[in-house]
């Protein structure tokens, strides 16, 4: 039998169109990763790097949305770069400005407080400077991880229904 009859009598299902869609979009997006922009900033603003943007959702990444929420909160200049380039640590997001360049988000915070001297908690007590940071601290290393664990396929696997 040829090649072209086997072709011919091979029956497609649903689940091969699924995963040629699944494989063709995995490439694409190997292939469009960490591509050099030409993403500038003006002096003064921060350029803030991180993954792209798929739809209406302003970022997947819980750790870009807390910078750029700090950074809108604070009114600090910037602007996002959606190329996915990491940085030399391999992280995202990440900023650079006045050619200085800073990996995570919470060292990306500390720095920017520090350069453009912002503190959005002047207006509280020791007592609740120190609820927030525990409540942050929770929030960040607990929860994010342990939703993340949650979705995990044996995770997952362990809330189907034996059949």
């Amino acid at each position: 039998m040829s090649l072209v009859e086997t072709l011919s009598t091979y029956e497609i299902k649903p689940y091969h169109i699924i995963g040629g869609a699944a494989i063709l979009t995995c490439a694409g997006y190997i292939l469009t990763r960490n591509r050099a922009t030409t993403t500038k900033a003006e002096p003064g603003v921060v350029m803030v790097y991180e993954i792209p943007i798929r739809g209406t959702i302003p970022s997947f990444s819980p750790f870009a949305l807390k910078l750029e929420t700090f950074l809108r909160m604070a009114k600090i200049p910037y602007r996002v770069d959606h190329s996915d380039k990491t940085s030399k640590k391999g992280k995202i997001p990440w900023i650079e400005i006045d050619g200085e360049v800073v990996s995570d988000s919470t060292f990306c915070i500390e720095y920017l407080t520090k350069k453009f001297k912002v503190q959005l908690d002047d207006h509280l007590c020791k007592e609740d400077k120190a609820m927030a940071r525990c409540m942050w601290k929770m929030i960040e290393e607990n929860t994010f991880w342990y939703a993340k664990k949650a979705f995990d396929s044996s995770m997952i696997q362990m809330l189907v229904p034996l059949q």
